[in-house]
This record gives C-alpha cells, sequence and structure tokens, in this order.
C-alpha cells in the first residue's frame, strides 16, 4: 500500500497469515502418494484433532487427515499422525502443496509444546517449547529444481506479456497524441 506523507511517497507492508480453514477444506486422506515428507520431533506425537480443531474431523481421523486447497491445485495433502514414534508423515502427489502444511504443523506444534498460550511472538514460542523438528530423508531436488525452473518461466512469461501489453498501450496513447485521432465510442439505445 503507498500513500504519501507531505508530498513523500512512503510505502507500508503487513505480514499477516489467514487462517488456515480459509485456505483448507478437508477431505478423505489418500493412501499412496508420489512425495512424502516425515517430520521427526523431541516430543510425543499430537493428535490430528488437537492440532487441527477448526476443521470438523471425524473421530476415526485422529491420526490420518487429509486437506485439499480451495484455490489452485487440487491435489489433496494427507497428514498421518504416528501412534508409537514422535513423527509426523505429509504426502501428495504434488510438491508444491506440501509446503503449507509443513510449516503449519511446526507452528503448532511449538504453539503446542510451549503451552499454546496465543499472542506470544513465534520465535519465543519456538525457543521455549524445547521441540525439535528435523527431516532425515533426502531432499526430492529434481522434483523441486524443475518446480522452481517451471515458476521461472511462468513469471517470464507474464512479464513479457505485461510488457508486451503495455507497449501496444503506448504506442496506441503516441498515435493519438500526434495524429490528433480521437476515437469515440458512443453507445445509442433506441426504445
Amino acid at each position: 500500500m503507498m500513500f504519501l506523507i507531505k508530498g513523500v511517497p512512503n510505502v507500508h507492508t503487513t505480514l499477516l497469515s489467514l487462517p488456515l480453514k480459509l485456505v483448507l477444506r478437508p477431505c478423505p486422506p489418500v493412501k499412496d502418494a508420489d512425495y512424502k515428507v516425515t517430520i521427526s520431533t523431541n516430543k510425543p506425537a499430537v493428535s490430528l484433532l488437537d492440532l487441527f480443531p477448526e476443521f470438523v474431523l471425524d473421530a476415526n481421523m485422529a491420526n490420518a487427515a487429509g486437506f485439499r486447497c480451495y484455490a489452485g491445485n487440487e491435489t489433496p495433502v494427507t497428514v498421518l499422525s504416528s501412534k508409537t514414534s514422535q513423527r509426523y508423515r505429509l504426502q501428495s502427489d504434488n510438491l508444491p502443496s506440501l509446503w503449507l502444511l509443513t510449516k503449519e504443523i511446526e507452528e503448532r506444534l511449538h504453539k503446542t509444546h510451549s503451552g499454546g498460550g496465543g499472542g506470544g511472538q513465534q520465535q519465543q514460542q519456538q525457543m521455549s517449547s524445547g521441540l525439535q523438528c528435523s527431516y532425515s530423508s533426502s531432499l526430492p531436488m529434481h522434483e523441486y529444481f524443475s518446480e522452481i525452473e517451471t515458476h521461472f518461466h511462468k513469471r517470464n512469461k507474464l512479464q513479457t506479456l505485461s510488457v508486451s501489453r503495455l507497449s501496444n498501450t503506448f504506442s496506441r496513447v503516441i498515435v493519438v497524441y500526434y495524429t490528433g485521432r480521437f476515437l469515440f465510442h458512443v453507445k445509442t439505445t433506441f426504445f
């Protein structure tokens, strides 16, 4: 957001997190997927019903839940909580779909193990909780770099289209300015 103070342009930026319920909706968990991320912790596993209280999950979904994003990719992400070990597995057929829930689970685990007090800052909660999250498997680097390359090509295409559109508009303005041809479109309605 840009505004002027005494004629000087200033920029104000605000970073906020939307409630997860506005972004994701529950769906049945998927048993098998192409991409899997296993997060190990040093604290006992928490039920998914406790981690995601804003979602209406069935009682049998205490250790397995599926989520689907409202916008963009409709690929479900399944979250599995281990009953015996201190691990959480996220799996999906789409690699970029995993990031949001991975980040959200880590933040919610820190909040749960630090006493759940709202209003504290995130870094303080992470330090006071004593929770350590780790990922020990190898990262799917080929797929990761492929996603980065796809994103790069899309951004270049968008930038090219924007420049092309702006230059076309600028050319039209120049032609109108120098030729003095102003075209007016009049819409007439007959009764």
